[in-house]
């Protein structure tokens, strides 16, 4: 029962069709040359597992397929699979792969696939050997396990058996002596050679079986690899090869030269220096082992140690090169001055690499260090330093802003060595050229009794020098004991007045 005003709804029932089929039209295997029919129930909204969306299709390939419905009201539903067989073409084959022989070889023809076969010679085996004297195309045909026919073919060519001709001008020569690695092989080409094999192999030994380097295109290569050792001789043989033969070339000799070994003896070093002098050290190298150094530069190195070990905690001071190459057992003696590092102290031994970075190649690389073993330690001391300090300042008189005020003081070095300065000027005078080294004391004037360069203002600086007659630095005078200076002060400043302080520093840019 409904009143004026209400709204009335409807409700439909929407069902959907049920699941669509596929069908083969043919049989669903088939030979490798047909196809197979597939059709649906259904004719509209249909995809099928292929992509198409015809009612119909028609596969050629083996495997699964269906079919799915899928309508505008939402309704979907995908068949059965129906399974595809198609039979694989039968096929003709060499056994090894390999469609080209050399005159003489033998060729196995088999073929995939096929029930029955009838060769193009007669035969009728599954599996065909030829060893045809030209290049020969073989053909086959017969039937599939389904009873399908099939035709197919292969050829085999045939390459002349020309035999390689002879390697000549082997290069190294036979018997050489004293080649270093990696050594550089060289040959004349060989007639019908495509290929060249490779063969080294110690002169004691045996030819192994397998070449050292096999399929060069090229007449020449460089190797330095196994069996190849300093020292040693070898023996060495190319083969030149084309598809179908090969052909030994002579076997030579060469033996790789002997390697040097280079030792470090005689270090002799002081028994003790300052931090920051030259430190003079000599030594000598020394080549023990039977082979030479030739024309290879490399550098022995010098090592500040706190042991008789060189680590990566040593300090390195410097390096020389060598100053001779150096025949079996030849030496050469070395000298040369080194800066110690500044502040450094303690006890230290000097350690002597030579071929420091490994220019050379040697028999052994792990006794090429050596200590002064001669001399206890090295002492490295911090050097006596000098120490300035304002001993005295006279008492200035009251003075008012803007006038000159005289000011005496007097310096005192209190520390172990002279103060010369580290400053150097060059001037001339009546006695000619000089240099004089100096530095510089500063007065200033500050409200404040703790010193502050932030609050107090600086009036003057004084020049202090001490003269010598030459650049390196022989003074005619050096500052050891106290001095008395006076100087001359004047600012312009309204902040100056009464109960301000003067401050004297000496050496007002540090000595």
């Amino acid at each position: 029962m409904t009143n004026a005003g209400d709204t009335v709804i409807t409700l439909h029932g929407t069902g959907c069709p049920g699941q669509p089929s596929a069908i083969a039209l043919t049989d669903t295997t088939v030979c490798y040359s047909d196809s197979v029919v597939l059709t649906s129930d259904r004719s509209n909204y249909l995809t099928w597992s292929t992509g198409d969306t015809t009612d119909t299709i028609s596969v050629s390939t083996s495997g699964n397929y269906k079919v799915t419905y899928a309508d505008s009201n939402g309704c979907q539903a995908t068949s059965q699979s129906v399974q595809v067989q198609i039979n694989p073409a039968p096929y003709v084959a060499e056994l090894n792969g390999f469609n080209t022989i050399c005159l003489g070889d033998t060729a196995r023809l088999f073929v995939k696939n096929a029930a029955t076969q009838q060769w193009s010679t007669g035969d009728t085996l599954d599996t065909l050997a030829v060893s045809p004297a030209d290049t020969t195309l073989y053909t086959v045909s017969g039937t599939t396990p389904l009873g399908c026919s099939y035709l197919d073919s292969i050829q085999i060519n045939i390459i002349p058996a020309d035999t390689p001709g002879v390697v000549s001008n082997m290069v190294p020569a036979d018997s050489s002596l004293g080649l270093s690695k990696p050594v550089q092989f060289s040959w004349a080409p060989a007639s019908n050679a495509s290929q060249y094999d490779l063969y080294i192999w110690p002169d004691s030994g045996t030819k192994p079986n397998a070449p050292t380097i096999s399929g060069i295109t090229s007449i020449n290569k460089t190797y330095g690899g196994n069996p190849l050792a300093y020292a040693q001789t070898f023996k060495w043989q190319i083969v030149a090869r084309n598809s179908c033969l090969e052909r030994e070339g002579p076997v030579q000799t060469f033996t790789l030269r002997q390697l040097p070994d280079l030792v470090v003896d005689g270090i002799q070093t002081p028994s003790s220096i300052f931090s920051g002098q030259q430190l003079t050290v000599s030594w000598v190298i020394r080549n023990q082992d039977d082979g030479s150094t030739g024309s290879t530069q490399w550098d022995d190195g010098v090592y500040l140690s706190q042991d008789t070990v060189l680590d990566g905690s040593d300090i390195k001071l410097g390096e020389a090169g060598n100053i001779s190459f150096l025949n079996s057992g030849q030496t050469y003696s070395q000298s040369s001055s080194f800066t110690i590092p500044q502040n450094t102290a303690g006890d230290f031994q000097i350690i002597v690499k030579t071929d420091d970075q490994h220019d050379l190649i040697e028999t052994n690389d792990n006794n090429n260090a050596d200590y002064d073993s001669s001399n206890a330690q090295l002492s490295v001391s911090v050097p006596p330093q000098p120490d300035l300090s304002v001993n005295s300042i006279g008492n200035p008189q009251a003075i008012t802003a803007g006038n000159t005020i005289p000011v005496s003081y007097e310096v005192l070095n209190r520390g172990d060595d002279d103060a010369e300065g580290t400053k150097l000027t060059k001037g001339s005078g009546s006695c000619g050229t000089f240099y004089e080294r100096h530095w510089d004391d500063a007065v200033f004037i500050s409200a404040d009794s703790n010193f502050n360069l932030n609050n107090a203002t600086q009036l003057t600086t004084e020049y202090i020098g001490f003269r010598s007659d030459s650049f390196q630095g022989i003074s005619c005078s050096f500052f050891s004991g106290q001095f008395v200076q006076q100087a001359g002060a004047s600012h312009n400043s309204a902040s100056i007045h009464n109960g301000h302080l003067l401050f004297i520093r000496s050496d007002r840019l540090v000595y």
